[in-house]
């Protein structure tokens, strides 16, 4: 082919050279936009490695049988009262209906974000009737096939859908799964402290009735026995030192009884506390009068 039948060959290929050459840059952005479409924006998230603790740090844990729900561990013990004591702290504990809002809060925006990854479809219609005045500048009432009441009806409907290309959307319902998870975990601990604290104050206030009662009993005997040498003192067979060493012993008893007075009613008030109640109103603790030495 000489330079002349090249020459006039060029205008026959000078269309499809000028689209490819149009064509070559939404290539490279379709292909750019394949590559990124799988990539996310940030790091994964790697749990951190375990701690190489020694096995001399605890005891090893013995498997029950059986399944065991800890989800209701008090009524296992048996006390009525006390299961009565923490479903009323459950249900009027007002932090724990905090807990329980967060957690609806968490799932809300959870589900904001899980919905903006699905395709946004919108409708509307509307219907509109009016009626022109005949006496404006308009005659419709001397133009023939005219109606002065006109009806208007619209129609619309939109769609739309943001394609995830770097992975936002994706990161920020991880996001969102973690936070509600958090919330939920927040929740569950609110609640075991809640339990755990009416449980304590509980076996607290028992503990020291029965405590009570137990230096009670050793109060009154060792008031009998202050008695008894006092009247040995008083027959000589005792020292005034004798009797000096039993009314202390007596004396030390009976200052024990204000502490164990004053923890009882701590307790009794830590569970009028936790459950939104004066203390009498759950919990009557009787204690046996005091005795005095003769």
């Amino acid at each position: 082919m000489t330079s002349t039948d090249r020459i006039e060959a060029l205008p026959a290929q000078a269309p499809g050279l000028r689209a490819r050459r149009r064509l070559r840059p939404a290539l490279l952005v379709l292909g750019s936009a394949l590559l990124t479409a799988c990539a996310a924006v940030g790091p994964d998230y790697h749990a951190p490695p375990p701690v190489a603790a020694d096995g001399d740090w605890s005891q090893p844990v013995v498997v029950a049988p059986g399944p065991v729900d800890l989800a209701r561990w008090w009524a296992n013990l048996g006390d009525p009262v006390l299961e009565r004591l923490i479903d009323t702290a459950l249900a009027q504990n007002l932090d724990l209906r905090q807990a329980a809002a967060r957690i609806d809060e968490a799932r809300a925006l959870r589900d904001r974000v899980a919905g903006a990854q699905a395709p946004v479809a919108t409708t509307g219609a509307s219907v509109n009737r009016r009626r022109q005045s005949e006496n404006g500048p308009l005659p419709i009432g001397a133009i023939p096939g005219l109606d002065a009441t006109q009806t208007i009806y619209d129609a619309g409907f939109d769609a739309a859908w943001e394609v995830d290309l770097f992975g936002a959307n994706r990161r920020a319902l991880e996001s969102a799964d973690a936070r509600v998870q958090a919330t939920e975990a927040d929740a569950q601990g609110m609640r075991m402290r809640i339990v755990a604290e009416v449980a304590r104050a509980w076996f607290t206030a028992v503990g020291t009735a029965y405590e009570w009662r137990a230096q009670q009993a050793m109060l009154a005997t060792l008031e009998q026995t202050l008695e008894l040498v006092r009247k040995r003192r008083a027959a000589g067979d005792a020292s005034v030192a004798d009797v000096q060493a039993a009314y202390g012993q007596w004396a030390a008893a009976s200052a024990a009884l204000p502490d164990i007075q004053a923890r009882q009613r701590a307790a009794v008030l830590s569970l009028g506390v936790l459950l939104g109640a004066p203390p009498s109103a759950h919990c009557r603790c009787s204690r046996p009068r005091r005795s005095r030495s003769r």
